[in-house]
C-alpha cells in the first residue's frame, strides 16, 4: 500500500455536507505506473490519496481507512475487479462506498457488466487527466444530492 502525501487544506465534500477535509480516494490497480498517475493527478485538488495493488489489499486497507471514493481497474490479478465491486456491494459496512471502474477495457457489454457489477461510473483509458479531478467531484456531488443509480461517464471522463 502506498500513500500519497495529502494536501492539507483541501476540500472534502461528505456524503451529507461539506467539511475541509478532502476526499479519500483509494486508486486499485496492478500497474505501479498507473497507480502513480492517478495519485499525481488527484494529490493537493482536494484529494487524499491512497493506492493499492490487488483486491486482497483493497478489503484490509478499506476496513481500516474508510476511503469515500474507489478507482478500481477491472484487470486485477486474483479477485478481478467486477468482482471486488460486487463484494463491496453486498457487505453493509462497505456498500456506500462510491465505486469507479477504470479501464482499458473498452469492450461491448463491459460498462453494463460494470453497472451490473454495482459500479457507479465507468472510466474508460486513456483518461482525460485534466479532467479527471471535476468528474469524481461531479459524482460524489450527484450520489450525495439523491439517491445511489449508476452515472454513465463516457469515454475519457470528459462527460460526467
Amino acid at each position: 500500500m502506498s500513500t500519497c502525501d495529502p494536501e492539507p487544506d483541501g476540500a472534502r465534500q461528505e456524503l451529507h455536507g461539506t467539511t475541509n477535509q478532502p476526499v479519500r480516494v483509494l486508486v486499485v490497480d496492478d500497474r505501479e505506473l498507473s497507480r502513480k498517475l492517478l495519485c499525481y493527478l488527484l494529490n493537493g485538488r482536494g484529494f487524499t490519496v491512497a493506492a493499492v495493488a490487488d483486491a486482497e489489499a483493497t478489503e484490509l486497507f478499506i476496513r481500516t481507512a474508510r476511503p469515500d471514493v474507489l478507482l478500481v481497474d477491472i484487470e486485477l490479478p486474483g479477485i478481478h475487479g467486477l468482482e471486488l465491486t460486487r463484494r463491496l456491494r453486498a457487505d453493509t459496512t462497505t456498500s456506500a462506498l462510491i465505486i469507479l471502474l477504470v479501464t482499458a477495457r473498452a469492450m461491448a457489454g463491459d460498462r453494463e457488466k460494470g453497472f451490473e457489477a454495482g459500479c457507479d461510473a465507468y472510466l474508460a483509458k486513456p483518461i482525460d487527466t485534466r479532467a479527471l479531478p471535476e468528474v469524481i467531484r461531479t459524482l460524489v456531488a450527484r450520489l450525495c444530492a439523491r439517491p445511489r443509480s449508476p452515472i454513465a461517464v463516457t469515454g475519457r471522463c470528459d462527460d460526467p
